[in-house]
């Protein structure tokens, strides 16, 4: 559903930000991860239309985008800043011009409907942007840094909500934080505009090639096939409640 075939891109000129970037994924839940710098904006701007490559393709359902008017149908982003996404002005009105007359009382955010968007934290503006983006129903769905100023408990709650939705839609996320890429089906790791690694997130966190420290890459490298067979440990949801109450 989305495929990126050998983009490149060279800002002004100047160098190159992304060097041949290739990958196609379909429904699920994958991640982009990368230090500040290693091009994952730059690469949402051309998968969202906002920038066009230097070279290469993006491809959404089959459509070339060129442009915004070509991916505003099909994808939908939330960037860093949510308040750049919400409209208001409180939050059932900016949950109605995305839903199409869905009813959304029984949502993850029912409690928040009333609310003015300017009276909501920084975390609730997160968890509401990211649920009107949903409610558009369209067949991408990135998002840039969503777990920025979240606390445990919106955190999973937006977690659980991308998880649902991804069993029939891409969903991409941008980000630096471990807690969110480990939960993920698929981690690609950006670095110096190249995709240098990817696969399921233990097998990501585990390579020789893994740029980034983190509590989790460090407690998983820890244990070995003997450690994990005492934890009695038999799916990767186990293994991630572990992660949760250890370090999260």
């Amino acid at each position: 559903m989305l495929r990126v075939n050998d983009v490149w891109y060279r800002y002004r000129k100047g160098k190159w930000i992304l060097r041949g970037i290739s990958f196609d994924i379909k429904e699920g839940l994958h991640c982009i991860v990368g230090r500040n710098g290693s091009g994952k904006t730059t690469l949402i701007r051309i998968i969202i239309g906002a920038l066009r490559p230097s070279k290469g393709e993006v491809i959404v359902c089959g459509k070339k985008i060129r442009s915004i008017k070509d991916a505003v149908n099909l994808v939908s982003y939330v960037p860093s800043n949510p308040t750049s996404f919400l409209v208001g002005p409180t939050v059932r009105e900016d949950l109605e011009k995305s839903s199409r007359g869905e009813s959304f009382d029984s949502s993850p955010v029912k409690k928040l409907l009333n609310k003015r968007v300017s009276d909501l934290s920084e975390g609730e503006k997160r968890v509401v942007a990211v649920y009107s983006s949903i409610l558009q129903k369209k067949k991408v769905l990135i998002l840039d840094e969503p777990s920025v100023g979240l606390d445990k408990r919106n955190r999973g709650l937006i977690m659980e909500i991308l998880r649902q939705i991804s069993e029939d839609r891409v969903v991409l996320i941008a980000t630096n934080d471990m807690r969110i890429a480990y939960e993920c089906d698929n981690i690609m790791v950006l670095d110096n505009g190249k995709i240098v690694l990817s696969g399921q997130p233990l097998e990501v966190i585990l390579s020789d090639r893994f740029i980034f420290e983190s509590p989790i890459a460090r407690f998983v490298k820890l244990l070995n096939i003997e450690q994990i067979g005492k934890m009695k440990i038999r799916t990767k949801k186990e293994l991630i409640d572990i992660l949760r109450n250890k370090i999260c």
